[in-house]
């Protein structure tokens, strides 16, 4: 599955910033570890695949630690869950032959019972 991404600016120290690509999910969290004065959101920056939201959300409380993450989405993390889905990229619909489409209406049309008179 596929999640749009915000290049995220982070102040490390005084000399030190690193600017990259983070699910917006993940920013309440760097601005959490980091302090809020110390991570900007530089906007939209593209796509990144994740294998599943449960996967995902397991990745960030090892990276973040579980206390770190239920203090800013509760116990059950269902917050988190919700902000990953916000940012879920919808898979395209798969384009239909235009002549199938044709032959499915004509069969719905045989199949339909006549009106009674």
């Amino acid at each position: 599955m596929k999640i749009n991404t915000h290049k995220i600016r982070i102040r490390v120290n005084a000399t030190t910033e690193i600017t990259k690509p983070f699910g917006a999910y993940e920013f309440p969290i760097l601005a959490g570890v980091h302090g809020a004065e110390n991570v900007t959101d530089m906007g939209p920056h593209g796509v990144k695949e994740i294998p599943t939201i449960e996967e995902e959300v397991e990745r960030l409380v090892r990276l973040y630690t579980k206390p770190v993450m239920v203090k800013l989405y509760g116990e059950l993390l269902l917050g988190l869950k919700q902000a990953i889905l916000a940012e879920v990229v919808p898979e395209p619909k798969a384009e239909q032959d235009p002549e199938a489409e044709v032959e499915t209406a004509k069969r719905r049309r045989a199949t339909k019972p006549a009106a009674a008179v």
